[in-house]
């Protein structure tokens, strides 16, 4: 039997996601029943907040969009102590984490976000920067060879975006890793038939293929995954698979 190591073939992005700046202060008809002179003072006061709020979103998306980091992370923060319970505050602050790659943080605040938002529609853009946030989170604790908590945090990945690639990508070299081969299989194919470009998907299963000694399916797919190396000019991914290739002939013959 022919003996392969498993290794990380391509690189993991991280994609921004982008957050509305919508709010959440009440109007007025929503505030309990005051006399009027009170009512208009508390009217006054949302909008106030809400244009301040909207003023203080609207810096920090300007400082992300600069890629002033330093400024947009100490922004963002100052915007959670002075409205706590606006999800705004919280989404904001969660994508600027995810910049600075703290993902621990990222997921705490998004969570935090998400637990406020009032509505599914305003939950989406917070889902996606979440689903971000457990992925690369689960790509860490991998690293760490933290294989229980890794897979818990990809589970919650691909439950949250259950559209990308890369997280069934992941969890397939995963379960590679952890030589569960079927399910790994089943991982890389769901990513591919989402992302027929991923290359690195192509490349794992052409290992997996070649450890199960089927070598007509490991080469189609290692062929697959150099031709798709070339073309993205990934010259060490390609020279990599160009030799396991090579490897996997001369064994055959």
């Amino acid at each position: 039997m022919l003996k392969f190591s498993l290794a990380f073939f391509g690189s993991f992005l991280l994609v921004s996601p982008s957050v509305s700046a919508l709010n959440t202060v009440p109007n007025s008809h929503q505030l309990p029943q005051r006399n009027n002179a009170e009512l208009l003072v508390t009217q006054r006061t949302a909008n106030t907040n809400r244009e301040r709020i909207q003023q203080l979103s609207q810096e920090i998306q300007q400082l992300v969009n600069n890629k002033q980091w330093d400024l947009a992370l100490e922004k963002a923060k100052q915007m959670t102590e002075l409205y706590p319970n606006i999800y705004l505050s919280w989404s904001l602050l969660g994508v600027v984490h995810l910049q600075f790659e703290q993902f621990n943080e990222a997921v705490i605040t998004l969570e935090k976000a998400r637990s406020l938002a009032p509505d599914n529609e305003t939950k989406k853009p917070i889902l996606s920067a979440l689903g971000t946030a457990y992925q690369q989170r689960g790509i860490q604790y991998f690293q760490q060879k933290q294989f229980e908590i890794a897979l818990s945090d990809l589970n919650k990945a691909i439950n949250l975006r259950p559209n990308v690639a890369e997280s069934y990508y992941i969890r397939g070299l995963l379960y590679s890793t952890q030589e569960k081969f079927d399910l790994a299989l089943l991982d890389l194919n769901k990513a591919i038939s989402i992302n027929p470009n991923l290359a690195g998907a192509y490349d794992i299963l052409g290992v997996i293929y070649a450890m199960k000694e089927d070598f007509t399916k490991a080469l189609n797919n290692l062929e697959k995954a150099a031709q798709l190396y070339r073309q993205q000019q990934k010259p060490e991914q390609y020279k990599k698979t160009q030799e396991l290739i090579q490897v996997i002939r001369q064994q055959m013959n």
